[in-house]
């Protein structure tokens, strides 16, 4: 396991957790139950010697409250203030690009949160780079110029491992520019990114997408955008204003089907690609050329077409 992840941890769970072996991607603490790893792609917990099991019992190591203060306390570099408006978000990047996710109680004062007390679970994800993982979509795409794509899948289906290794390879190219609205793509620590992004790539590191892309478009001049969960209502007219100026824009979305995305985005069909991702990073389950569809093929558009329809590109 990563010694900077651990670092963070108390003596007592830190001893626990070292000698866990395997492809740990998420621990999570949650006051007076188990500590539960993501290890190897599945859900694992962990005895009182470090062995880990499939199913919790009497063995599993807890998480007390007093760990869950130690280990917050450790989180926040013993500065609980200083990361006020991170712990109102529910995340705080550490060092080497790790998150921690934060579970509590929310104080709410006109409507907005401005605090977060009584925490009760923490979720650090480790950070983790799959370099090449974009070599398939690069080359089918963006091999020959820039386009407009839309990247499509469900939660933890890779979309922000996808961009990330884009990233890199747009921004050894092109001008990039990143909206990394939730420190997940670059994970910038201290002003610096901790996740290879590209020599030529701008972080605009936790701006919303509406203000980071209508500030790199001018004051950078991107040859193309890259952001994360693309939906929000504001994202349609930053996406029409950086195309409008002749941007590219590259961004993810939470869905798996033509069906979501119509839900989610107003003009989808804006950009050029569409590609679903099948769950392993990178990994291209079906793309959609839309410049092939008239405007009322794309809207009438249902996945009962994929497999027949001669402008579908399986991957």
């Amino acid at each position: 396991m990563d010694k900077k992840l651990l670092s963070y941890f108390n003596p007592k769970l830190k001893k626990v957790l070292s000698g866990v072996d395997g492809y740990i991607t998420e621990i999570r603490l949650r006051k007076g139950r188990p500590v539960v790893l993501y290890r190897n792609g599945v859900l694992t917990y962990i005895d009182k010697d470090g062995r880990p099991l499939r199913y919790p019992d009497d063995n599993c190591i807890k998480a007390s409250e007093a760990d869950i203060a130690e280990v917050f306390d450790s989180v926040c570099r013993y500065s609980i203030h200083s990361f006020q408006e991170n712990i109102c978000s529910g995340f705080i990047t550490l060092d080497g690009g790790h998150r921690v996710g934060i579970c509590g109680t929310a104080v709410m004062r006109n409507g907005k949160i401005i605090n977060v007390k009584e925490i009760s679970g923490l979720n650090f994800r480790a950070a983790h780079e799959v370099k090449g993982c974009a070599d398939e979509l690069y080359n089918r795409i963006f091999s020959g110029g820039l386009h407009n794509v839309l990247i499509a899948g469900a939660p933890a289906s890779g979309k922000t491992t996808l961009l990330r290794d884009l990233s890199r390879k747009l921004g050894a190219v092109y001008k990039t520019a990143v909206i990394d609205e939730r420190s997940e793509i670059a994970a910038v620590y201290n002003g610096f990114p901790q996740n290879d992004v590209g020599i030529n790539t701008d972080v605009f590191n936790e701006y919303s997408k509406k203000d980071g892309i209508e500030t790199a478009v001018r004051v950078m001049s991107p040859d193309i955008i890259i952001c994360d969960e693309a939906g929000n209502p504001e994202d349609t007219a930053a996406f029409g204003y950086a195309m409008t100026c002749g941007v590219k824009i590259c961004a993810s979305i939470h869905a798996q089907s033509i069906e979501d995305i119509k839900t989610k985005l107003e003009f989808y069909d804006k950009f050029d690609y569409i590609v679903f991702l099948d769950g392993t990073p990178g990994k291209i389950a079906r793309m959609i050329r839309t410049d092939e569809y008239d405007k009322d093929d794309m809207y009438n558009f249902s996945d009962s077409s994929f497999g027949n329809d001669r402008k579908l590109f399986c991957g």
